[in-house]
């Protein structure tokens, strides 16, 4: 018995001081809390949209939405935002998963969501006012689920970002990730001018779920949306770049996923 308990404490001893174990989103969220060159992407990509508003309203034939190729001139100008990683920092989410081992699970997710803590992204709140002050409805796509509706209403809103129809500025998950039908339903009342976000999913639905190949020859045909109309902001964490390294197969053990990811490594 008292071998059985020298063993356990020494077992849990040794454990609670260990590093944590190795983490793909080590680096990654490292990167996004501290670097002063994560802050300067997004500050850059939010400044230039900046800069094109005025152009992009005076312009009525100026237009950002594929489901939106033609629309009455005199529709009302918006811009649309994806809100995780593109408004709100959720890396200390990434950061619970890395110190406490785990993986992301639904349960663990929503309840940091509920929390309405995630702070700003770089650039993105004066972006959303600047674009209000300017006539311009500011609509948030996100792909959170509905319940998580009224608690990231709550946190845009304590975060000082523009929120001038209510609840009904913020657009969540339905039946897919795909967003391309709520870019859809606001493009039947407002001239949609800019799409911003941190996945491509966030600009076109061919994106969202497409093999790589898919995604790379989309990003040729749109090439010239980028810095126009559509602005991608910097996500090296999680998103459909990461998902179509393994054919978005998210039921593989992360060892699986890991073997498949490193098959597309270039080296020399």
């Amino acid at each position: 018995m008292k071998f059985t308990v020298i063993f356990l404490f020494s077992f849990l001893l040794l454990n609670s001081c260990r590093p944590p174990q190795a983490n793909d989103l080590f680096q990654a969220v490292l990167w996004m809390q501290t670097s002063p060159e994560y802050q300067a992407q997004c500050l850059q990509t939010y400044d230039q949209a900046v800069k094109l508003l005025p152009q992009a309203v005076a312009d009525t034939g100026w237009l950002a939405a594929l489901e939106q190729p033609s629309c009455d001139p005199t529709l009302p100008p918006a811009v649309i935002l994806d809100v995780d990683e593109t408004v709100l920092d959720n890396s200390p989410y990434e950061g619970y998963l890395i110190r406490n081992r785990q993986e992301y699970q639904t349960e663990s997710w929503e309840r940091w969501c509920q929390l309405a803590q995630a702070k700003p992204i770089p650039g993105a709140v004066e972006f959303c006012r600047k674009a209000e002050q300017s006539g311009i409805k500011v609509f948030y796509v996100t792909n959170r689920k509905a319940n998580l509706h009224e608690a990231t209403f709550q946190n845009l809103q304590k975060t000082g970002f523009p929120l001038s129809l209510g609840m009904k500025s913020i657009l969540p998950k339905t039946t897919s990730s795909d967003k391309s039908e709520r870019r859809r339903q606001i493009a039947g009342e407002y001239r949609i001018i800019m799409l911003i976000g941190d996945n491509l999913g966030d600009m076109a639905g061919i994106f969202t779920g497409s093999a790589i190949s898919v995604r790379q020859e989309a990003l040729q045909k749109y090439a010239s949306n980028f810095g126009r109309c559509w602005f991608i902001l910097p996500n090296p964490a999680y998103g459909d770049w990461d998902g179509a390294l393994f054919g978005f197969d998210y039921k593989l053990a992360q060892e699986e996923q890991r073997r498949l990811k490193e098959t597309r490594l270039r080296s020399f």
